[in-house]
């Protein structure tokens, strides 16, 4: 089923980590950051304050190019003001899969005390035509 709970909180995990790898941050050396991490994404602030939404970008000389909304961009260092791109957020994750372990933990744990056993029980091969288990 789909809408099981398992299935809910599978998909809240999933979604929890996607967040949780990544952050945002202001990069210090664009051009070097281009360059050497090749990111598929980056967001490009300009002196006038608009933010340029900028896929694939590479440097090519002294100009950033990519493409925004599907439109090839040439935008020149000189008017780069600022870059934000995505980077790995290790603690992040790290606190994400401790908290995933101690969620898994309370759910097990709540499971157990709730029932005797988490699996059904196995019939005797005389009870298995009377359903009385």
């Amino acid at each position: 089923m789909r809408n099981s709970p398992r299935h809910r909180i599978s998909a809240s995990a999933f979604v929890l980590s996607l967040a949780s790898c990544t952050a945002t941050h202001v990069v210090a050396n664009p051009q070097q950051f281009v360059d050497t991490k090749r990111p598929s994404h980056v967001w490009v602030t300009t002196p006038g304050n608009s933010v340029v939404d900028l896929s694939h970008p590479q440097v090519l000389g002294d100009t950033l190019v990519g493409f925004s909304n599907g439109t090839y961009r040439e935008i020149p260092m000189a008017d780069v003001k600022l870059i934000r791109a995505r980077v790995a957020a290790p603690y992040r994750t790290a606190l994400l899969v401790g908290a995933g372990g101690v969620a898994a933990v309370g759910v097990l744990v709540a499971l157990k005390k709730g029932e005797t056993t988490p699996f059904p029980t196995v019939c005797d091969a005389d009870e298995l035509y009377s359903i009385t288990c």
